[in-house]
């Protein structure tokens, strides 16, 4: 893929913190934007338009919730309320309550409160009903197989829940999982897997060293439908990525990287995948065996990567750090300046970069 040139359409907006999003044949953008005559309370608007850039509608005091498979978006207003809009930006179903998560896995919204209490509903909010043991239903933590939802928690305990809320366990990482993994990456590379520096109460700073720990987990799940397979990734530090069989047994566990805020891995053409390190900086490849393969270089000391990559035309990896990056194979490609966030959706990516008190929404085929 050769870097884009060509703009096929632009839009500005005022506003701050840039978030766009993709889905068929509508795009998202929602920004921030701050208003003295409300004492600089932070408000958040949210635009629909279709791929030819025509603005479609635009809602003040709304909040991007989650994208359904049907492109229509469940946001909230501000206070913990939820609204379904559809495609003209007309709202059409509304629950209320106090909820602070929600993500949508094919037809069905999973909607914590709260109080932490987590209900199944339809795309309608009609309750179907409350889930046992998901403390948590952000969007990364939902994936779909088949006709069964799964949710990961925190403790790394994997729960399959049917259309109805009915629950059994499929997985679980252990701690003894988790060690081992981490362990084996310290004795073969002689390092210690944590990078920076630990600071304890009463105790002096120090570097991290071999064997230093930190108790603190939270994953996120995917699923590869092409393989068969899910993956369950450590976000918090190191970056670890756990292969998990459709039986629910684990095929292996790898240690990535040193950082946090890890992203899911992604398919590539030759059905090996790549994810992205955040806060490491960098992008790994990895093969079916768990083997990393190719890595990209830091692009400078402290530079860090988003979470979430996109691959088009079967192995060129979008990722922003430091504008928008391109990489092949572990090699950096070309890259946009001033790119903020992106989104790809079938042979169209969109672009978005601050300019002062305004955006800049951009439009580019691929």
């Amino acid at each position: 893929m050769m870097q884009p040139s060509d703009k096929l359409w632009s839009h500005r907006f005022a506003g701050m913190q840039p978030q766009i999003y993709a889905v068929g044949a509508r795009v998202f953008v929602q920004l921030s934007d701050w208003d003295p005559d409300r004492f600089g309370d932070k408000q958040q608007t949210l635009r629909g338009l279709d791929t030819e850039g025509r603005l479609l509608w635009s809602l003040r005091d709304a909040e991007l919730r989650s994208i359904l498979d049907d492109g229509c978006v469940v946001d909230s207003p501000g206070h913990g309320d939820l609204r379904r809009i559809d495609g003209l930006g007309q709202v059409t179903h509304r629950v209320g309550g106090a909820f602070i998560e929600v993500a949508s896995v094919g037809d069905r919204l999973l909607l914590r409160e709260n109080g932490g209490k987590v209900q199944m509903t339809d795309l309608a909010f009609k309750r179907i009903r409350r889930l046992r043991r998901a403390n948590s239903v952000l969007q990364p933590k939902c994936c779909r197989r088949g006709e069964h939802l799964y949710v990961i928690s925190k403790e790394g305990v994997i729960s399959r829940f049917d259309r109805r809320g009915k629950r059994d366990a499929f997985a679980k990482i252990s701690a003894k999982t988790i060690e081992q993994t981490i362990a084996d990456f310290e004795r073969t590379s002689g390092r210690s897997a944590l990078e920076g520096w630990i600071a304890r109460e009463g105790e002096p700073t120090r570097v991290f060293k071999r064997g230093d720990r930190i108790d603190i987990h939270y994953w996120c799940l995917s699923y590869d439908p092409e393989a068969d397979l899910f993956f369950a990734t450590h976000i918090m530090m190191p970056h670890l990525l756990v292969c998990i069989e459709p039986g629910g047994g684990l095929r292996w566990s790898r240690y990535i990287a040193a950082g946090c805020c890890a992203g899911k891995p992604r398919r590539l053409s030759n059905g090996s995948w790549v994810a992205s390190s955040g806060c490491s900086g960098v992008l790994s490849w990895i093969e079916e065996s768990g083997e990393i393969v190719h890595r990209s270089e830091r692009r400078g000391e402290g530079s860090l990567l988003g979470s979430d990559v996109e691959v088009v035309d079967g192995d060129v990896v979008l990722v922003t750090g430091g504008g928008l990056c391109a990489y092949d194979s572990g090699a950096l490609i070309w890259n946009l300046d001033d790119v903020y966030s992106f989104a790809v959706s079938d042979d169209l990516l969109t672009t978005v970069a601050e300019l002062d008190d305004e955006v800049e929404l951009s439009a580019y085929r691929i």
